[in-house]
C-alpha cells in the first residue's frame, strides 16, 4: 500500500472527526501502529483542529464574565444535590457545574461548526479532483483515438497498393474536398474527409464508385472523425459523393452531387 496516498485520501480527517465507519476506523488503528508517518499525520490533524478552535474562539465579554462571577457563590457547594419531590428523587446541579457545562456546550458547538465546514471543504476538494481526473481520462482517450487515426492514415498512404483519388467539389460545392484511398489488392476503400460540411439532420453523405459507367454504392459516410472505412470495390474508374436521405439510396441523386474524382491511370 502507498501510505502517502492513503494519508491523502481523506481517511485521517474522517477518522478524527468521527465520520469513518467502524471498519475504516479499525483498519486505521491497526495501520497507525505499523506506520509512524500515519500516526504523525493523525496527531498533526488533531493539533490543527485544536489550534483552529482556539483561533476561532469568540472571547466572552468582560461584563458577562463579571455578572457570572457575581451570581456564583463564594463558598464551594456540592456539585450535585438530590431532593425528594412527590416521592421522586430530583437531581440538582450546582451553579458552578452548570456554568462549566454551558462553557463546554458552547465549545462543542463551535468545534462542530468548524468540523462541518472542514468536511464540506474536503468534499468539495474531492469532487474537484474527481472532475479533473475524469477530464484527463477523456482527453487521454481523445488523444489516443487521434493517434490511432494518424497511424492508420500513415499506413494507408504508405501502402504501395493504395491509390489516392482526390475528390473536389463542383459549382456551389467547390470548397468540398475529400480523398479516397482505394487498395486495388484487398479492395478496401477508405475516405479521408477534408472539407465536407455538416449535412442536414435528415441527410447523409454517400460514396459511389463508377464501375464501367454504372454507379455502385460504396457506403454511407458515418461519424468517423478522419478516415472512414466503406464498402470494398472491385473495380472503378471514378468516385463521387452525393447528399442522400439518412441511410442512403440504391441509386445516386445526381442533383445532389457534392464532389467527384477520377481514378488515375
Amino acid at each position: 500500500m502507498d501510505i502517502q496516498e492513503y494519508i491523502k485520501s481523506g481517511i485521517i480527517e474522517s477518522y478524527v472527526l468521527g465520520l469513518a465507519d467502524p471498519e475504516e476506523m479499525a483498519t486505521l488503528e491497526r495501520m497507525r501502529a505499523l506506520y509512524p508517518e500515519l500516526n504523525a499525520a493523525i496527531l498533526d490533524f488533531e493539533q490543527e483542529l485544536e489550534l483552529a478552535a482556539r483561533k476561532n474562539a469568540v472571547p466572552v465579554d468582560g461584563g458577562v464574565k463579571e455578572q457570572l462571577f457575581k451570581k456564583l457563590p463564594l463558598h464551594p457547594q456540592p456539585a450535585i444535590t438530590a431532593d425528594t419531590a412527590g416521592g421522586r428523587k430530583v437531581i440538582r446541579f450546582s451553579k458552578p457545574l452548570a456554568a462549566a457545562a454551558a462553557v463546554l456546550i458552547i465549545a462543542s458547538v463551535g468545534y462542530n461548526i468548524y468540523a462541518y465546514q472542514r468536511v464540506k471543504i474536503l468534499e468539495r476538494e474531492n469532487k474537484d479532483l474527481a472532475m479533473e481526473r475524469s477530464q484527463l481520462y477523456t482527453q487521454n482517450g481523445t488523444l489516443r483515438t487521434r493517434a490511432e487515426e494518424l497511424n492508420t492514415g500513415l499506413q494507408l498512404f504508405s501502402d504501395p497498393a493504395s491509390l489516392k483519388i482526390a475528390l473536389t467539389g463542383i459549382k456551389e460545392t467547390a470548397s468540398t474536398k475529400a480523398v479516397v484511398i482505394w487498395n486495388k489488392t484487398n479492395k478496401e476503400v477508405h475516405l479521408m474527409i477534408k472539407g465536407l460540411p455538416t449535412p442536414p439532420r435528415d441527410k447523409q453523405y454517400q460514396l459511389w464508385a463508377l464501375v464501367n459507367g454504372t454507379p455502385v454504392d460504396a457506403g454511407v459516410i458515418g461519424d468517423c472523425a478522419t478516415f472512414c472505412l466503406l464498402k470494398p470495390i472491385d473495380n472503378a474508374q471514378a468516385f463521387a459523393i452525393t447528399l442522400e436521405k439518412t441511410g442512403g439510396n440504391p441509386t445516386p441523386s445526381l442533383d445532389q452531387l457534392q464532389a467527384m474524382g477520377k481514378v488515375p491511370g
